[in-house]
Order: structure tokens, then C-alpha cells, then sequence
């Protein structure tokens, strides 16, 4: 199983596309890394900063949304670690854990988690879309997942606008 933690405050809905399609999107970006099985995705955002009709998109898309306090980005990094470390106890290796947030880099403990994890088996693969990856983050997790993803929501984008 895969489960995926998206920091949408800070990684927003790239290209404002439809939640499904960014669903479809992760798994077959996964399934083309030979990641196979479930994929849940959780999805961390302000209070009341999603419009209804958008929060209702995103749900029936199968992503699960979390509130967090607003103007608070420790509490919502602190929220999705801990989200993550409860997924982690619920899905035994192996397993993927896959994280979209610009902010996991600053929080050492965060990235210490994420690696006792990776050395436990699970296959942690992290992105960090508005900022150039650290150096130490490189090493303890190199993959290029985020970029492919990006690159096929544009071109399927491209090609939708194509089609009208």
C-alpha cells in the first residue's frame, strides 16, 4: 500500500487540477515505478481554506482532508507526522510513503523519522516542489517521482486543452 501526506497549503493543486485526475496521476506515476497496491491519499490545509464545492471535489476524488489551525505551519507539519506515523503502525513494511510538503526539510526529527522508516523497509519518497532539495535530504532519499508526476499532469493538461 501506498499512503501519501500532501502539505496542500504549501504545495497546491498544480495546474488547478481536478483532484481526481492528480489521484490517477500519483498512482500511475507510482505503478510506473513498480510501486503496486491501494493508495490513500491525505491532504493538510488551513481552516476554511478550501471553498466547499472544492473540499466536496476533493472528497469524492478519495482524498481525505485535514484542518489544521490557520497561519500555524508547525501544527500542520506536526499533524501530518504524526498522520504519518500512525499510518506507518496500520501498514507494515513494505510499504511506500510518499510526502509533498516544502516544509519536512526544516524539521529534523521529521527527517529522522523518515529515514528509521526507510531503513525499516518502507520506500519514502519525498518532494519538495517550491525549493531546491538539501543536499542531505538528497542523500538519504534521491527519486524523481514529484517530477514526473508534474510532467504528466501537463501534458494531460495540454492535451485536454488540445482536445476542446
Amino acid at each position: 500500500s501506498t499512503g501519501v501526506f500532501w502539505d496542500l497549503d504549501d504545495c497546491s493543486n498544480p495546474n488547478d487540477s481536478h483532484p481526481h485526475l492528480i489521484y490517477q496521476n500519483i498512482k500511475s506515476a507510482l505503478e510506473n515505478k513498480g510501486y503496486r497496491g491501494e493508495v490513500s491519499i491525505s491532504a493538510y490545509v488551513q481552516d476554511a481554506t478550501l471553498p466547499d464545492d472544492l473540499l466536496d471535489i476533493f472528497r469524492e476524488a478519495g482524498v481525505k482532508i485535514s484542518f489544521v489551525p490557520k497561519d500555524s505551519t508547525h501544527k500542520r507539519v506536526a499533524r501530518m507526522f504524526l498522520d504519518i506515523l500512525l499510518w506507518a503502525v496500520d501498514n507494515p513494511h513494505p510499504a511506500n510513503l510518499m510526502i509533498i510538503s516544502n516544509n519536512f526539510s526544516e524539521h529534523k526529527l521529521f527527517l529522522k523519522t523518515l529515514h528509521y522508516l526507510k531503513q525499516r523497509h518502507y520506500n519514502v519518497l519525498l518532494a519538495e516542489p517550491g525549493k531546491v532539495v538539501s543536499e542531505e535530504v538528497r542523500l538519504l532519499f534521491s527519486d524523481d517521482l514529484l517530477e514526473n508526476l508534474i510532467k504528466q499532469s501537463e501534458v494531460e493538461e495540454h492535451s485536454k486543452d488540445s482536445e476542446d
